[in-house]
């Protein structure tokens, strides 16, 4: 049985290893983008996906193991729930109980301070608009259903999971990898931090900076950027002699 900074060394590890694979994935990602190479970017695109909800998953394990966060009751009970995004879930809203010492009533503006309440609502919604489908494609890709994405009885095609992910792309799932780090981020601090109201503004604030990239950026103005580059590089080249 190890302990937990053990375990805590554990996660961390395994963090950065899935994070070198996400981030190679990435630079062939853009040179697909860059060079127009569809065939390639399709592949690349349900790999980041992949890697991406295995990349989440990691993510909480190593917050479930922060130091003076979590005890070993709060990582059992959150390990109880079945799928990934039940797990946030339930990981924000113990968080909550923990920071106003609220363990059994319900989380809103009656048992705790407005502020606070409205602060529990934004996470979980944040978690369930943009966050779950990232976190369950993952099961979908890593069973196979990388051209129709399968309902649970795998029997018909997922009509919601199939549209979801046609509005995914390599901007937009970076963008959500960095929602997850910063929600992390704002749950350790809610845990542990004695100036949570300081930290939390600064973490939503990041939170709201990368929802407002992810609504108002488009994708076709990334391709081309990096297409442009590209294109001036072959120019660079050629007028140096190399290739």
């Amino acid at each position: 049985m190890r302990t937990e900074s053990e375990l805590y060394r554990f996660h961390s590890a395994n963090l950065r290893e899935v994070s070198r694979a996400i981030e190679r994935v990435e630079i062939a990602a853009r040179r697909a983008i860059a060079t127009v190479d569809e065939v390639t970017l399709r592949a690349l695109i349900r790999l980041y996906a992949l890697l991406l909800g295995a990349w989440a998953e990691c993510r909480l394990k190593k917050l479930l193991y922060e130091p003076s966060g979590f005890d070993q009751g709060d990582r059992t009970k959150i390990q109880e729930v079945s799928d990934q995004h039940g797990r946030w879930r339930t990981t924000v809203e113990m968080s909550f109980r923990k920071r106003f010492n609220l363990p059994h009533a319900a989380i809103n503006s009656n048992t705790i301070p407005f502020t606070a309440a409205a602060r529990y609502t934004e996470c979980q919604q944040l978690l369930q608009d943009q966050l779950r489908p990232v976190i369950e494609l993952r099961n979908k890709f890593a069973h196979g259903q990388w051209a129709y994405l399968l309902n649970n009885d795998e029997n018909d095609v997922s009509s919601a999971q199939m549209a979801a992910f046609k509005q995914e792309n390599l901007m937009t799932l970076q963008f959500k990898r960095d929602l997850i780090n910063h929600l992390a981020a704002l749950i350790n601090d809610l845990v542990v931090s004695v100036v949570f109201d300081r930290d939390f503004d600064s973490h939503y604030a990041r939170i709201a900076h990368t929802l407002s990239r992810l609504a108002h950026q488009r994708y076709v103005d990334y391709a081309d950027r990096l297409q442009a580059r590209h294109s001036r590089g072959k120019i660079l080249r050629k007028a140096a002699g190399t290739t």
